[in-house]
């Protein structure tokens, strides 16, 4: 069973007094809990909700690339099937040929090594289509970001987006220090 097959349980964070966090439920993301006090109306729903639904859009036309494996393993299976019944025929027929059984344990092993190769290239073509995902969510984080930071806002894409967004309240953090010289850096993931 190769990775992209296993089933994997992420744990969305929970929000804190600095940051909201915006699961992702199948293709959207979810923002019905979001009211504009927990910005301290900074920001409407309105505004969230355009915002969400441009990564979206970008993340379904990207989807949509994503290659489907149900061919590969079925075909893997239908064929270990055949060599399966092969084998069991040749028992039952009382005619056991070894080299027979060894031309079986070849077309075997062919086809489990190329099955290898073409997973091996999915996740290679899968990765760079998550990397794209990322860089052009990433353009528009930063478009958002220019206009949310006179507001103390700011969107950040997790290590594991798209699972969820995060809302940085950068305003919580800088509260009480107006004099000294903190730097938070605008591209903190």
């Amino acid at each position: 069973m190769n990775q992209e097959n296993r089933i994997v349980i992420i744990n969305i964070p929970l929000a804190t007094p600095n940051t909201i966090i915006f699961p992702s439920s199948g293709q959207k993301f979810d923002s019905a809990f979001y009211s504009p006090a927990l910005t301290d109306k900074r920001l409407s729903f309105e505004e969230i909700n355009e915002f969400l639904t441009e990564l979206e859009t970008v993340r379904a036309q990207t989807a949509s690339k994503l290659p489907s494996d149900n061919f590969c393993w079925k075909f893997t299976l239908y064929f270990d099937i055949f060599l399966l019944m092969c084998g069991l025929a040749l028992l039952f027929l009382k005619r056991p040929n070894f080299i027979i059984f060894l031309i079986l344990a070849a077309l075997y092993l062919i086809v489990h090594l190329a099955e290898y190769g073409v997973n091996k290239l999915r996740e290679a073509r899968n990765q760079r289509v998550r990397n794209e995902l990322r860089t052009k969510c990433e353009v528009i984080v930063r478009r958002y970001n220019q206009n949310l930071a006179a507001r103390g806002l700011r969107w950040c894409l997790p290590a594991l987006f798209p699972r969820w967004v995060e809302l940085w309240k950068d305003y919580n953090q800088n509260q009480g220090q107006e004099n000294s010289n903190v730097y938070i850096p605008p591209s903190q993931y």
